[in-house]
């Protein structure tokens, strides 16, 4: 039974941790039964199938036959018996606390704690050890208790009461638990050849994993090969080496700009500027001298008239001058169009002498210890203390081989779409260091120059702006954050806090992800927009998160129609499956339409019917330590039946999964993305198709009808390639077209 005490002859019990399920309830409620006082003394009240859907992590402790032996439950703001909203504990902690280093970013508060007391010390130990690797981010995890509750066992041994600052005022006990007592720093320092005994094991250990990644290595000649372009990197805990980072700044780097979409990146590259400046200058000069042979051949001369009662001679002085101003001109022409082309000449032989200097290094190796992986980030500062003179940090890896935790810090970069690169690209940019002191605030009207620079080559620049006004204006129908790093605007996120779910639940399948009785309708968002610096795209989910605390909000939904620029943030949604609907005749629909008129209701209210419009994603708080596994694979879908079609919304709908590299290729792609095969009877134009009513007979021919096709909206996770497949290689593993 749960609490008696465990005869001396026992061997201690080996427990386990994973996430909680909701089959755990129970378990966890007869826990809690055993000390419901004590525990509601500490804690308060709280529904436990609550705290499974909408804290951001809940971890239960189990034992060798399954039985659920402890929980704890993690949020982003201190719950409970805290009065402290989650918008307001940063400042509060500030103000009351000196720790100004720990924020957001990178804290977890401990909200519920309940475990079987004969294993509380392995409880609590596995449990949080398993909350600094599941966020790898956080630097130490929180715990607020009343100031009349006293430390308890077996937290009180791991987590130490923070004092407030003189004059502070706070009737909580605030106690802190830092990542270091579970997770050893890792200390870099530049490899060195008795390094090599360290690194041996776990070379062996990852060798076929490594080698699938790098190529063929050898520690020693890794090591000893090192000069002022090649370097090594030690992680280092208790005097042993536990990782190794290879790095080299010989890069080809107009193959990875050729290939991959580096513009704004500025292409990893940096002027010399005074050579810059220089042909910026013949640049403007042969263009004003290109202006000024344009306006001379424009200044044809002007006919002379003959005159009428001169006679010969006075035609033949009047043909005379006419015959002297075209020399003139043409003349003038040739001086004008000389000097055009000598400026020109000057400014292509100036841009040519400017010197680029590449700013990357790239990972040539890395490697760490299993136990490690978690603390893989720790690595990047070392990388720019290593090449101080360097922006970007670079890494490639083939298309099959599977993501490991350091990449969880880097942004893959979109390949271009002719670009037959067999690697993908992740980058990380020496800035993004400061990613810990980014922020997320509600925006008002002093941001909104910031906000029109950031967003000012988005093809939807006047409707965000539009909606940013709405947002700060005197009566706020949007939401407003802006994300803020070193005072600098660097992001901005608008929102719509009025989401109707009973809609979204009738038009899709919701209850998949949700459970709804959990989550209040006032906790429900709808994005809009998502602008960040490519810098700081690692953060995303982050910044996500930060809407949810800021606003109380546990459920963000986003949605996709053909017109929208999909961002790159879309990858850490999950897509709501569209719920089948009823379709409903024209003719009955036109009556319903009528009856409604004639009745003085609204017409969309006369269907009892209504279909999904675009595609809807959504994210939940839950979901924020659940990010997705992310397949690198080139997947090649030919043609654009209903059996591909019905394969590509099986992939990217899988919830734990993230297909980077989906492809569809057949004639007109694009337009069986919005009107699928069959669908519409005889319209020419995808256009009108679109507009035209269903034909009843082509309608039952397809799996698929307009509307089920744009509530998938396909085309914002698939890359698509109009042209008809020539010849397959499946060696070579490529497709070949019938334009080449």
């Amino acid at each position: 039974q749960v609490g008696r005490p465990r005869p001396a002859e026992q061997q201690p019990m080996a427990t386990f941790v994973r996430r909680t399920e909701f089959q755990d309830q129970l378990r966890i409620d007869a826990l809690i039964a055993e000390e419901s006082g004590t525990l509601d003394h500490r804690f308060g009240q709280f529904d436990v199938m609550t705290l499974i859907e909408t804290a951001m992590l809940c971890i239960s402790a189990v034992d060798e036959n399954g039985e659920v032996v402890g929980f704890a439950a993690f949020h982003d703001h201190p719950s409970g018996r805290v009065g402290i909203t989650g918008a307001e504990w940063p400042e509060w902690f500030h103000t009351c606390f000196a720790h100004s280093h720990l924020g957001p970013a990178n804290v977890a508060w401990l909200s519920y704690f309940v475990c079987d007391p004969t294993v509380h010390t392995e409880v609590a130990e596995n449990v949080l050890r398993s909350a600094f690797t599941t966020m790898p981010e956080v630097d130490a995890v929180l715990l607020s208790l009343p100031s009349h509750v006293n430390p308890f066992t077996p937290l009180k041994d791991t987590f130490e009461e923070l004092t407030p600052k003189a004059g502070s005022s706070v009737p909580y006990r605030v106690s802190l638990c830092p990542r270091s007592l579970y997770l050893d720093k890792l200390r870099l320092r530049e490899a060195r050849v008795e390094d090599h005994d360290d690194l041996l094991p776990i070379f062996e250990a990852q060798s076929e994993v490594l080698a699938a990644r790098y190529g063929e290595y050898f520690i020693a000649q890794l090591i000893e090969s090192q000069d002022s372009q090649n370097k090594a990197i030690a992680a280092e805990v208790d005097g042993r080496a536990v990782g190794l980072l290879a790095l080299s700044s010989e890069i080809d780097i107009g193959t990875l700009q050729s290939s991959f979409d580096l513009d704004a990146f500025d292409g990893l590259v940096t002027a010399d500027p005074d050579q810059l400046a220089a042909a910026a200058t013949a640049r403007a000069k042969a263009d004003a001298a290109q202006m000024k042979a344009e306006a001379a051949r424009r200044a044809v001369p002007a006919p002379v008239g003959l005159p009428t009662d001169e006679g010969e001679e006075g035609s033949e002085a009047a043909a005379d001058e006419a015959a002297r101003r075209d020399e003139a001109w043409r003349r003038a022409l040739e001086v004008a169009d000389a000097a055009a082309a000598a400026a020109a000449a000057e400014a292509a032989e100036a841009e040519a002498c400017v010197t680029y200097t590449c700013d990357a290094v790239a990972v040539s190796m890395f490697c760490v210890e299993d136990s490690l992986e978690s603390r893989s980030r720790d690595f990047l500062p070392g990388i720019f203390a290593a090449y101080p003179d360097k922006k970007y940090a670079l890494l490639t890896l083939p298309h099959t081989t599977p993501e490991f935790p350091l990449l969880a810090a880097l942004q893959q970069v979109e390949p271009r779409p002719a670009s037959a690169f067999d690697h993908v690209l992740y980058l990380y940019h020496r800035d993004a260091l400061l990613s810990p002191a980014l922020k997320l605030r509600p925006a008002d009207a002093d941001d909104a120059a910031a906000v029109a620079a950031l967003t000012a080559d988005m093809v939807n620049a006047v409707e965000i702006a539009q909606m940013f006004a709405q947002a700060i204006g005197p009566v706020q129908t949007k939401l407003a954050y802006v994300a803020e790093c070193s005072e600098q605007v660097v992001g901005v996120l608008l929102l719509d806090a009025c989401v109707d779910v009973a809609k979204v639940q009738s038009l899709y399948r919701l209850e998949d992800f949700v459970l709804l009785a959990e989550h209040e309708p006032r906790q429900h968002v709808e994005l809009h927009t998502f602008v960040l610096n490519p810098i700081f795209a690692a953060s995303s989910r982050f910044l996500l998160r930060e809407v949810m605390r800021l606003h109380s909000a546990t459920c963000i939904y986003y949605g996709i129609k053909d017109d929208t620029p999909v961002p790159d943030v879309l990858k850490e949604f999950v897509q709501l499956t569209p719920r089948p609907q009823v379709a409903v005749p024209a003719e009955l629909t036109d009556e319903l339409m009528a009856s409604a008129a004639a009745a003085g209701e609204e017409p969309e209210d006369a269907s009892p019917y209504s279909f999904a419009s675009h595609a809807l994603f959504l994210l939940t708080r839950k979901m924020m330590s659940e990010p997705k596994v992310v397949n690198n694979a080139r997947i090649v879908v030919l043609g654009s039946s209903d059996a591909s079609l019905a394969l590509l919304e099986a992939l990217v709908s899988v919830p734990y999964l993230h297909f980077s590299s989906l492809c569809l290729v057949a004639p007109k792609a694009s337009q069986r993305l919005r009107a699928p095969r069959g669908t519409f009877a005889s319209v020419a134009d995808a256009d009108e198709a679109l507009e035209a009513a269903a034909d009843s007979f082509f309608s039952r021919a397809c799996s698929y009808t307009p509307a089920e096709v744009a509530a998938l909206n396909l085309g914002s996770r698939v890359q698509i390639v109009e042209g008809r497949m020539l010849d397959l290689d499946r060696q070579g593993k490529a497709v070949g077209m019938t334009d080449g």
